[in-house]
């Protein structure tokens, strides 16, 4: 076991009674204040790696969704815990671009089993809206088309909550309350949703896939400035947990390259084993110029 650390300016017991214990006052008092609406359960302790969850009261709850999707490995689990606590005893923070071990050998790891090329790795620990941003940015940056601006997005898709990702995604009311920052820079087209096609068109896989040759067909008639960038859940998460198929993403993949457009996977959700394979970059066998990871990669 680490080594016991000792407080320095606070008991035992204040640290504690401030970690495990609050009145009803307090409780009221923090949801007057908090602009963020809050729910009636409060948790409190979660199983060693495992899915249970319980609230102050000691009732317990299976969490079916790993706290949207973050904890692939449970609660707590053991090895997690011992490695933040060994690695905070010697760092709790370093400024961005500063090297550290257990940095480094992040960067080593996550271009050791992305697949394809991709073998360039940049961090944020602001959240997934964060990860798709920056690729927006290196898509803005490499970009070579003259006055290009536009990323093509998708039906019920989410890509975060932060101003510039929040007009790529559909609004959720319980996120949002506002319409959206740059909705110029943004097209938006059909997801193949095969089991409500919206195209009303013969079922899969008879149809054609003929979403992917509406995609294509809007790139030169409802646009209003270069492409530079286009932005899908290979399996949509908040949108109806809706998987693409296979033939459509092998075509994103062909008009991308044609167009000379950016294919950006976010997969917030369904990476690190969630799909069953590592990526679903790999699962589809088609391999994005940007992947955008967030929630299972920390963790919590």
């Amino acid at each position: 076991m680490v080594e016991e650390i000792k407080p320095s300016v606070l008991s035992k017991n204040e640290i504690e009674n401030m970690l495990t214990k609050i009145s009803p006052e307090e409780v009221e008092k923090a949801k007057k204040i908090s602009l963020t609406p809050l729910k009636e359960t409060i948790f409190f302790k979660g199983e060693p790696g495992g899915a249970i969850i319980m609230d102050i009261d000691g009732n317990k709850y299976i969490d079916c969704t790993a706290q949207a999707w973050t904890l692939n490995i449970g609660y707590c689990q053991p090895d997690v815990l011992y490695t933040v606590l060994t690695q905070m005893k010697r760092l709790t923070h370093v400024r961005y671009g500063y090297p550290t071990i257990p940095r480094l050998k992040l960067l080593l790891k996550l271009s050791e089993i992305a697949p394809g090329n991709l073998k360039k790795v940049s961090f944020n620990n602001e959240g997934g809206g964060m990860a798709i941003e920056a690729a927006m940015k290196l898509a803005m940056v490499n970009s070579k088309k003259i006055g290009g601006h536009i990323f093509i997005t998708f039906w019920r898709g989410y890509h975060g909550a932060t101003l510039a990702t929040i007009p790529a995604s559909m609004i959720l009311r319980v996120v949002v309350r506002f319409p959206g920052f740059g909705l110029d820079r943004f097209v938006k087209l059909p997801y193949p949703y095969c089991y409500r096609c919206p195209f009303g068109e013969k079922e899969y896989p008879d149809c054609g896939i003929i979403c992917a040759s509406f995609v294509e067909r809007a790139l030169t008639e409802a646009v209003s400035a270069p492409v530079i960038g286009m932005i899908i859940e290979p399996m949509q998460g908040p949108g109806g947990q809706i998987p693409a198929p296979p033939e459509f993403l092998k075509e994103l993949r062909r008009i991308c390259n044609e167009y000379n457009i950016f294919l950006i996977f976010d997969e917030a959700q369904v990476a690190f084993g969630r799909c069953g394979r590592m990526f679903a970059a790999e699962y589809y066998n088609v391999i994005p110029d940007m992947i955008a990871l967030t929630k299972a990669l920390g963790g919590g």
